[in-house]
């Protein structure tokens, strides 16, 4: 058993198949979108004593933020030690450069479980916290998935097994059956 574990750790994310990654036929379900943001306010997140990662992600779009003016939000990732959970982080910058606000959580993930605030959702952050979870190898399979949840786990490894590719890493060949354009287009990716 303690051989397996270490061929697993041993393991780059590009050398995951995807269903070590994501999970042999991963169920969906609609309620898993109603992530407990209450909850997650109210535990008190929190990333001191921790290191914060480089920027994973820069919303695409400059928001028209009140008392601020035009901004767009930067994204990172911290351990919350805690409570055993991964963080991510996000601040705002102005449009000229100044940082308006230090790094606050807006989402989480745990023993296969995420979530992210709904204002900061569908601007790719969570793609980019995943493939980032993926690549500390702290990314297990999800016990079920919301559909916009699958969506960013299937990019990020997409992401990942792309920019190996690029990089002329050894892809191993199970996953290099799995990852062309027809099987992406199935998953509607």
């Amino acid at each position: 058993m303690w051989n397996q574990l270490r061929k697993i750790a041993d393991k780059k994310p590009w050398e995951f198949t995807y269903e070590e990654m994501i999970g042999k036929n991963p169920p969906v379900d609609e309620w898993a979108r109603n992530w407990n943001e209450d909850e997650f306010w109210y535990s008190k997140p929190s990333q001191e004593d921790t290191t914060v990662s480089e920027i994973i992600h820069e919303s695409p779009e400059w928001h028209n933020l009140y008392n601020i003016g035009l901004a767009k939000y930067q994204y990172a990732v911290a351990k919350d030690k805690e409570y055993s959970r991964w963080l991510l982080l996000v601040r705002t910058i102005k449009k000229d450069g100044e940082i308006v606000d230090d790094w606050s959580p807006v989402g989480e993930y745990r023993s296969g479980d995420m979530g992210i605030a709904l204002t900061y959702r569908g601007e790719g952050a969570g793609t980019a916290f995943v493939k980032k979870l993926m690549e500390l190898g702290a990314w297990h399979p999800s016990i079920g998935y919301s559909p916009e949840g699958l969506k960013s786990a299937q990019k990020a490894y997409k992401k990942i097994v792309d920019e190996a590719i690029e990089r002329k890493e050894r892809i191993p060949e199970s996953v290099r059956q799995w990852h062309s354009d027809e099987s992406y287009k199935e998953y509607g990716i």
